[in-house]
């Protein structure tokens, strides 16, 4: 993630779910082409790690999720070598419903 001066940037709020994944990304994972120049672009990225992730049982640790769909994005791209770095930042919300509440936590 970045910043550019001068440019206007949204904001939006999602409430995030125990189990559900966050992908944060750089352009090095969606402007990957083919072998007959397809681009990835960001919405086949997303189609790409949803199909990697369905291949998965539902407590995949997300490092063998993240090696699988860097493994998915060069076998679209047909080789390991790719023109552009790949950043991706995974993160999961994990808990147990009995997890302490943060207020209460604070007062304890």
């Amino acid at each position: 993630m970045g910043m550019i001066a001068g440019e206007t940037f949204t904001q939006q709020s999602i409430r995030i779910e125990l189990g559900d994944i966050v992908l944060l990304f750089s352009d090095g994972l969606t402007d990957v082409f083919s072998p007959d120049g397809e681009m990835l672009t960001a919405d086949g990225f997303m189609k790409l790690a949803r199909t990697t992730l369905a291949g998965f049982s539902s407590h995949v640790p997300l490092h063998t999720f993240v090696e699988a769909l860097v493994a998915a994005i060069k076998d679209f791209h047909g080789a390991d070598n790719l023109e552009d770095d790949l950043t991706l930042l995974t993160l999961r919300r994990s808990g147990r419903s009995g997890d302490l509440n943060p207020r209460r936590a604070s007062r304890a």
